[in-house]
């Protein structure tokens, strides 16, 4: 065998070929002869043939060998009579030879914006489109498949008349639109919200514009996706995917069946060669032992220049062409990916099936660019409220909801997931116009959520809340616009005028909310110190004003007002600000100190008591008070990283920590609010070789079990090659033994405390059998590192390469130390959500209505069930509710205003499959073990 291996090598290098290292597709090293090259690739495929049939053959490959080498040696080079010789040698094993199909697919991998701007992503979109229509009509055999629906939308946009081509194309077999998605998109990061919208309307869309039936849609295309999350086979299956293709995350076998934590199965192939490139031969010497180790004679080649688009060249194609003519090569079919899963398809029940996640890979992509990251988590759930305050406007007071236009801005955050654009592994004009998007999606999902809260408040019954005549010379209506957006907000601007204000909050969640919220007060006439907080009923409403100073702002004046609340779940609920007369003012004491104590910084409720040192502002000690414990086994908080850059490629991987230690000494520590609702500690300090600044004020409300770290960095480190890649990150020591809990789209997973970055949507919990879950969570983080007993997370990570300024500049952001018995992973999850999303509000005035002043508009009952979304139907004739399921099977109840018409369950497409019974106003509902459902309600 070993002298047969060192006589094709002789014959390869006398045709001028050299050996690739490992699956490296490369060109004749010397422009030799096409016959020389097709005995060499011949011979070496019948040597492959022979092996993966146990040597069946090798009595005939050696005797070809050595013809050949005789020849060689008398000759001084292979001459074509020598070659067609040495191929009737091997004729009586071209049956075998011929017996492996290799499926052609012309790909052209389009990466979204990765190393460029956005209108070259659109001229490398169209002129790739081009080529493969040109050369369609030059190769008639020749097939092409185009994932990503957003490559069809720059078609529609900018080219519409090659439309009319491509559609020719689909209807005659040879164009195979594989895209399920909007784009490749990350599948760690994204809710899985995001991903039922990615089926929603690429299938939408992609039907109607290419006149196709969308359950052909059935293959989740992603060969470039860094890792694959737990869930992602439960997402799919329910929007009629079946089959996946990827290329990185995995590594055990090519085929398998993936299995979710729910049972759902998608067929997956995980290419062992890779997705893009031209058609050197090597690629079918792989093919023999490939599969006959699988037990199937059908293998796939994906072939065509990628990343900045391309597609197959003239070159493939002749090649083809000329392989296709050797008798001891596989059978090669210009083919498609639904016919390369056909035949995968009869052998389903033979392969194994993977039960866990895909993932790591290109762990630094969890942290890199964080402002696209935050755009991401913020734009995901301000599109979740509107949508679910647009449905309960519609079905309150009749307002149409603008479905197609907030299906726009999901389509705008959905582009932004692709995997080199949220995973911050792109440049600069990468992040402007993921930004640029984000903004015009937030513009349109926070426009309609005033608007839906607007058109509920305007049908309330507030007439009996009596301001008498409002006062000519008032400033207070119309003031605040703006206000409150440069932290991703809807504008607060007051609507009500004198001394009595009225506030509606909303909740558009799926759980009661009993918590503390801040309102904003507009020029205020009165001494808003000696005013009154009531309920609608006129109940008294605990209240705190957070500071006596009036913050000025574009030539108005406003102060804060904390209040306790109860909002239900989707629900709304009322609070009146009233009286404040400058003489009802009780004379206030002087302030000077009558006596001196040491320093002491804590903050504590009835359920937790946190203690600070008072040199670095470190939490030192956090108290469980209902069970007496210390939580923490070292000092938590800010600590500066220095990484190694040895690994490279620091956009995507993080480097070997060199020091990491606390933010540093230099801490200015105070207090900040005091009151009966909020009490906070503020830490100031520089830090850094370049003088970054950060802001933190850490606050414990009245009745929460939640420590809050509202931040605000000016940051203004740059890593380099020769220095190092600069790092902020907190890090919380809470003794966390076995696995942590973390939250993925769609479910939960348990992964070992391992000392490397690894994702999740909120948060990180260690949840012991016994005791209190504490958890770190985040309005827009994704990276955790939970390690010997402590969890960290990261919060500014600045890489160099490929943009060498990822993170200059000022980051809001809020982190939570969360200590609860509430230990289900729905819980959790909910707890999370409340820490990094707060209360809404709208200033109105009193008028007569048809709805009370607080209300409920639809509640769920269920120990591991949430309704992760509402939204109106795509049709507009239904309200669409998302159940998703965190543990074991279970019957839940959804509790609605009205009896409705009709009730399903239907797909992820919004197509019915099975009615609900409905009893009254109550669903009930049977789902299955970590299920992500859809409800359709009429």
């Amino acid at each position: 065998m070993n002298d047969l291996s060192r006589g094709i090598e002789k014959i390869r290098r006398a045709a001028g070929l050299i050996r690739p290292e490992g699956y490296r597709p490369s060109r004749p090293v010397a422009d030799t002869p096409m016959y020389m090259r097709r005995m060499a690739y011949e011979m070496e495929y019948a040597f492959e043939v022979s092996k993966a049939r146990g040597g069946e053959f090798e009595d005939t490959v050696a005797s070809a060998c050595e013809y050949l080498l005789t020849a060689l040696n008398r000759d001084g080079a292979l001459t074509k009579e020598a070659c067609a010789a040495a191929e009737e040698i091997l004729s009586p094993m071209r049956e075998a030879a011929k017996s492996y199909t290799v499926h052609l697919v012309g790909h052209a991998h389009i990466d979204m914006n990765w190393m460029w701007p956005y209108h070259e992503t659109v001229s490398v979109t169209l002129e790739t489109f081009r080529t493969m229509l040109t050369l369609m009509e030059e190769y008639p055999e020749f097939t092409f498949a185009q994932s990503q629906a957003s490559t069809y939308k720059i078609v529609e946009e900018y080219d519409p008349d090659m439309l009319t081509e491509i559609r020719r194309r689909v209807k005659e077999g040879r164009w195979e639109v594989s895209a399920s998605t909007w784009v490749e998109a990350d599948k760690n990061m994204p809710s899985e919200e995001s991903m039922v919208r990615h089926l929603l309307y690429t299938m939408a869309y992609l039907s109607k514009l290419l006149d196709i039936d969308p359950s052909t849609l059935d293959l989740d295309f992603d060969p470039d996706t860094f890792g694959h999350s737990a869930n992602v086979p439960e997402i799919l299956t329910r929007g009629g995917v079946k089959y996946y293709y990827h290329c990185r995350g995995f590594g055990d076998y090519p085929i398998y069946r993936w299995r979710g934590q729910s049972g759902a199965e998608v067929l997956s192939f995980c290419e062992p060669t890779w997705y893009l490139g031209d058609t050197e031969p090597e690629f079918a010497l792989y093919v023999p032992a490939f599969c006959e180790k699988q037990g199937i004679k059908d293998a796939i080649k994906v072939y065509g220049v990628g990343d900045h688009g391309g597609g197959p060249t003239r070159r493939d194609l002749n090649l083809i062409e000329e392989m296709r003519t050797w008798p001891i090569f596989p059978t090669m079919v210009y083919s498609t990916y639904k016919a390369f899963y056909k035949k995968l398809e009869e052998k389903r029940e033979t392969f194994p099936v993977v039960e866990r996640e895909l993932n790591f890979l290109f762990t630094g992509c969890y942290t890199t660019q964080c402002r696209v990251k935050a755009s991401n988590r913020v734009g995901e759930a301000v599109l979740g409220e509107a949508e679910a305050l647009s449905a309960a406007a519609r079905t309150l007071v009749g307002r149409p909801a603008r479905t197609k236009a907030l299906g726009k801005a999901w389509e705008k955050v959905l582009f932004n997931q692709f995997h080199d654009i949220l995973t911050g592994s792109g440049v600069r004009d990468t992040r402007e116009y993921a930004l640029g998007q984000f903004s015009q999606a937030l513009a349109c999902a926070n426009t309609e959520k005033a608007a839906a809260m607007r058109a509920v408040a305007a049908n309330m019954d507030t007439a009996r809340i009596c301001e008498g005549e409002v006062p000519m010379e008032t400033m207070s209506e119309g003031a605040g616009v703006g206000y409150g957006c440069m932290k991703y907000g809807m504008g607060l601007a007051e609507r009500g005028a004198g001394r009595t204000r009225m506030f509606h909050l909303f909740n558009p969640h799926d759980h009661d909310r009993s918590e503390v919220a801040v309102l904003t007060v507009w020029d205020y006439p009165g001494d808003i110190k000696s005013a009154a907080i009531k309920t609608a009923d006129g109940e008294d409403v605990p209240c705190q004003l957070l500071s006596t100073r009036r913050e000025d702002y574009m030539g108005h004046v406003c102060q804060h007002v904390a209040v306790k609340v109860n909002v239900p779940a989707f629900g709304w609920n009322t609070v009146v600000c009233m009286g404040g007369d400058d003489d009802l003012v009780e004379k206030e004491y002087p302030l000077d100190a009558r006596v001196h104590r040491p320093d002491e910084y804590r903050l504590e409720n009835e359920y937790l008591l946190a203690r600070f040192d008072v040199k670095t502002g470190a939490l030192v000690s956090l108290i469980d008070k209902e069970e007496g414990k210390e939580m923490l086994t070292a000092p938590a908080g800010f600590v500066t990283i220095d990484e190694d850059t040895d690994k490279g490629m620091t956009s995507w991987v993080v480097g070997r920590y060199m020091r990491r230690e606390p933010i540093g000494d230099a801490v200015r520590v105070h207090y900040g609010a005091a009151g009966q609702l909020v009490n906070s500690v503020v830490l100031e300090t520089r830090f850094g070789s370049m003088g970054s600044t950060l802001r933190c004020e850490i606050s414990l409300k009245a009745g929460s079990r939640r420590l809050d770290f509202d931040a605000r960095c000016d940051w203004k480190e740059v890593g380099t090659k020769e220095t190092c890649i600069p790092q902020l990150a907190f890090a919380l020591p809470c003794g966390a033994e076995g696995d942590i809990l973390y939250d993925v789209p769609g479910g939960t997973v348990k992964r070992a405390q391992m000392d490397m970055d690894v994702p999740a949507c909120h948060f990180a919990a260690s949840v012991p059998e016994n005791g209190k879950a504490v958890m770190l969570s985040s309005d827009s983080k994704y990276g955790f590192r939970c390690f010997g007993g402590e969890m960290q997370l990261t919060l500014i990570r600045a890489s160099y390469d490929p943009d060498p300024y990822p993170e200059r500049g000022e980051h809001l952001f809020k982190l939570s130390v969360t200590v609860t018995g509430d230990k289900g992973p729905a819980d959790l999850i909910r707890a999370a959500e409340d820490g990094a999303r707060a209360l809404d509000y709208i200033s109105a005035r009193p008028h007569k209505g048809t709805l009370p002043a607080a209300g409920s508009l639809i509640s769920i009952e269920g120990r591991d069930t949430r309704i992760s979304a509402m939204k109106v139907s795509e049709d507009g004739k239904a309200v669409i509710l998302r159940l998703v399921n965190y543990g074991e099977a279970e019957s839940v109840t959804v509790c609605l205003p009205d009896a409705p018409g009709a009730a399903w369950i239907s797909d992820a497409l919004e197509e019915t499959l099975e009615p609900l019974a409905v009893s009254g106003r109550k669903l009930k509902v049977e789902l299955g073990a970590h299920s992500v459902n859809t409800v359709r309600i009429e």
